[in-house]
């Protein structure tokens, strides 16, 4: 993210220090640099992830996250096989199950409302796509209800 602002930053300076059509002071070019970096700041902070404001419950039969927008969920671990079940609000809701090391799993979505079977059990995270509030629920095989 530096580079890129760096890199910007560089891009806005040579454009304004070589540009032909006027001719500027030092004070002027430093007022403007100076304005080029509160942009780059600015822009910076968008390219910050989200705060974290999801909610996590552990209840002895699942892990419960529940949120607004777009997330990443805390890790978990499952034993075996187990149940994704999800509710959204909004007009757009996606998952994307990561293994701990951030490899993709499975992608599910485009209903408010839905679940999913997940044969392997291991340590992952969700990230989450959504306009709207969500809840998702993670229940192992053994403690869901057939």
């Amino acid at each position: 993210m530096r580079r890129l602002a760096s890199f910007l930053l560089f891009v806005c300076f040579t454009l304004i220090t070589f540009s032909s059509a006027y001719a500027v002071t030092t004070e002027e070019l430093l007022t403007r640099i100076e304005q080029l970096e509160q942009r780059v700041a600015e822009l910076e902070k968008l390219l910050q992830p989200p705060e974290i404001t999801e909610q996590q419950t552990v209840t002895s039969d699942q892990i419960v996250f529940e949120g607004e927008g777009i997330q990443n969920t805390r890790p978990f671990t499952v034993t075996g096989a187990w149940v994704i079940e999800w509710q959204a609000e909004g007009n757009f809701f996606m998952i994307t199950i990561c293994t701990k090391d951030g490899d993709y799993v499975d992608i599910l979505g485009n209903a408010k409302r839905g679940s999913s079977y997940q044969p392997q059990g291991g340590s992952y995270y969700l990230q989450v796509n959504a306009l709207g509030k969500w809840k998702i629920a993670i229940k192992e095989e053994g403690q869901t209800k057939k």
